[in-house]
């Protein structure tokens, strides 16, 4: 049975269909703080914005899919996840070295200043979704005690990175 692939898979469906439903409902505000990153032209922000939310909340479905219907769909959607995470950690490393103060709205919410605590939350998301791709071909088979304990485990990490800023903000 393999856990792994149940919990990373929920992990990275809540969390992706979080930020990306997060970025829909505060549009105005993600599409501020990717301005305010300066790594587009003005003119193009407001188009990245629209396709990062459409390939958060493609990914979440797809991973969903994956998980009941297809082994090969969920290792794309794995890869998919993989790929969108290293891109986010690029954006952040890229901003951190230029001495940016830029943040990110990264679940639609107000932007926080991009710190190593982003590059430690999209290690653990990065890594979890190379599990699943290493995973993705197990048979997933019925659902067992186990199966509830990864589900539950992915729910509880995925709230835990969903309020990290807010968290760390709060004992700040």
């Amino acid at each position: 049975m393999g856990y792994s692939v149940v919990f990373s898979g929920t992990l990275l469906i809540v969390v992706f269909l979080v930020s990306g439903v997060g970025k829909w409902f505060g549009y105005a505000t993600f599409v501020a703080s990717i301005r305010e990153l300066r790594v587009l032209p003005v003119s193009a922000v407001p188009r990245a914005a629209a396709l990062v939310i459409a390939a958060e909340l493609g990914i979440a479905s797809t991973l969903a899919a994956g998980m009941m219907v297809e082994p090969a769909l969920r290792a794309y959607a794995f890869v998919l996840a993989a790929l969108m995470l290293a891109g986010f950690t690029a954006v952040i490393v890229i901003t951190l070295r230029r001495g940016g103060s830029g943040g990110c709205a990264c679940f639609g919410r107000r932007s926080s200043e991009f710190s190593g605590r982003h590059l430690v939350r999209n290690a653990v998301l990065l890594v979890a979704a190379l599990a699943g791709v290493v995973g993705a071909r197990e048979d997933l088979g019925a659902w067992t005690a186990g199966t509830a304990v990864a589900i539950t485990a992915g729910l509880v990490l995925s709230l835990l990175v969903v309020v990290m800023d807010d968290v760390v903000d709060l004992f700040a």
